[in-house]
């Protein structure tokens, strides 16, 4: 295991793999509820540009260009490869990396980001730069996966996923612990107004918190295998359990937080 500058992205969880949709798809199922209660909580000034950064397959941006028809949405990611046409919102194939990006993406009424800043090295940059994207009287929104070993019933799960864990660290840069920080972060921004959720991805009948994970699991595990993170076959069980649906279990946590620019 060496120093890796690999980002998340790079080559494994790219939108050209065919498993990559339905990843996704399972893992917006599992937390969307979530996300939507807090999006209508907030007063959006009426009329103000809307921007979801790294949004992925663009279900969140085309839920806001719903809730906002006359204001512009613009759904910002790497790739636009998962996007729908025709889904209200203008797509923009752009690395959120690249700090000209944000010049040219101006300001806007409020800034969503949803399991994105966890897994860039840059990611305190890139917070900066969204709240210097939110206007004044607009609200930035971020969210991300956390990890919640206290709260996972399983010992064969959380012995797993504490390899999953450490394979994303040291590999991708990812950290399942930045989520925790978002409210306090917001605060010391000099955002005001400052709510935070805390909820779960849950395993269970029909829980869709599961087949992300085992998903997740199924896609990276010969990598963590070669790269000496785990031994073949050492998450066929714990993925056997996942697709079971017949057991209660916590997932991972979600926290989301959002603030208002004064």
């Amino acid at each position: 295991m060496g120093q890796s500058t690999e980002q998340y992205g790079d080559r494994l969880f790219t939108h050209d793999n065919a498993e990559e949709r339905a990843r996704l798809d399972s893992l917006a199922l599992a937390v969307s509820g979530f996300t939507y209660q807090a999006l209508a909580s907030l007063d959006v000034p009426t009329g103000r540009r809307l921007l979801d950064v790294g949004g992925g397959t663009g279900v969140v941006a085309e839920h806001l260009a719903a809730m906002h028809p006359g204001a512009e949405t613009v759904c910002v990611d790497r790739s636009t490869a998962l996007m729908r046409d025709g889904a209200g919102y203008t797509p923009l194939e752009a690395d959120v990396c690249d700090l000209a990006v944000w010049d040219r993406l101006g300001t806007f009424g409020l800034v969503h980001s949803r399991n994105l800043l966890m897994h860039l090295r840059q990611r305190d940059v890139l917070f900066d730069r969204m709240v210097d994207a939110v206007a004044p009287g607009g609200w930035l929104v971020v969210a991300d996966l956390v990890d919640a070993p206290d709260l996972m019933r399983s010992l064969a799960y959380r012995a797993v996923f504490a390899q999953f864990r450490r394979y994303m660290e040291g590999e991708l840069g990812t950290s399942m612990t930045y989520g925790t920080g978002h409210a306090q972060r917001l605060h010391d921004a000099g955002l005001t107004s400052i709510g935070v959720s805390y909820n779960a991805l849950v395993v269970g009948p029909g829980e869709h918190g599961a087949g992300f994970m085992a998903r997740s699991l199924r896609h990276l595990w010969p990598d963590m295998v070669a790269k000496g993170y785990a031994r073949a076959g050492g998450a066929d069980e714990v993925i056997a359990y996942l697709e079971a649906g017949r057991d209660w279990d916590t997932a991972m946590g979600f926290v989301t937080a959002w603030g208002r620019k004064v």
